[in-house]
């Protein structure tokens, strides 16, 4: 933290000019890059990738994953977008200056990286505001009810969601961190950092509402298993 600290102090006073860098990426992960030049990269370090089809599968550190559409009942892959532009990968863990990132999604569009997501940590917001300066900040509060007693009266928390920005041009970069309460009244706090092109909500929301004409061909168990629904 001192040595967070010491980045944006040196910065203030001697180069202004570091901490105003065009935000575009992480490490080797810019937007724009051509998807084969990342994925040259990507192999070099993890291998081939492997075909993840749901999320929530256990997956394996040092390697590489492609997200596939959902095979089996009860399977879901949030980060699968069933039309033939799009394409994204996850890479559960990897270190991008010293600082741990975790389950890192890549997502292509039209052969173009257009956005990077992944957990996010008071370790990367501190990063990237020491190179990129101080973000905008917004804080939304509400409410969650949990932990009902016998006599049916529910404990009411108050909940915030933190939005820091980052923003340059046609490029958007933020930290979001939600803190919440689960049924019993548990405090959870979910972090997210992204990366993204202005140009990438537009097209997964096109992606969305194209995906009964652009969809992969679905097997003949699919259809059987969408009949059930």
């Amino acid at each position: 933290m001192k040595k967070i600290i010491s980045i944006l102090t040196l910065c203030s006073i001697t180069l202004p000019g570091f901490c105003q860098q065009r935000i575009d990426g992480i490490g080797d992960f810019r937007l724009d890059m051509d998807k084969n030049d990342v994925l040259s990269l990507l192999h070099k370090r993890f291998g081939k990738a492997t075909e993840l089809h749901n999320y929530y599968t256990p997956k394996t550190e040092g390697h590489l994953y492609k997200m596939a559409a959902p095979r089996n009942k009860g399977e879901f892959n949030p980060y699968y977008y069933p039309c033939t532009v799009i394409e994204t990968y996850l890479i559960p863990a990897v270190s991008i200056a010293a600082i741990p990132f975790r389950n890192v999604i890549l997502l292509f569009a039209n052969d173009r990286l257009l956005r990077i997501e992944t957990e996010g940590s008071e370790q990367i917001d501190n990063a990237i505001s020491a190179k990129y300066g101080q973000p905008d900040q917004d804080i939304e509060t509400g409410t969650a009810s949990c932990s009902f007693d016998k006599a049916g009266n529910a404990q009411v928390q108050q909940t915030t969601l933190t939005r820091l920005s980052w923003r340059n041009d046609d490029i958007n970069a933020y930290s979001l961190t939600d803190k919440n309460y689960d049924s019993d009244c548990k405090l959870k706090y979910t972090r997210t950092f992204v990366i993204e092109s202005s140009q990438s909500r537009a097209i997964i929301t096109n992606c969305s509402i194209s995906a009964p004409q652009t969809a992969v061909p679905v097997s003949d168990s699919t259809k059987a298993l969408l009949n059930e629904l």
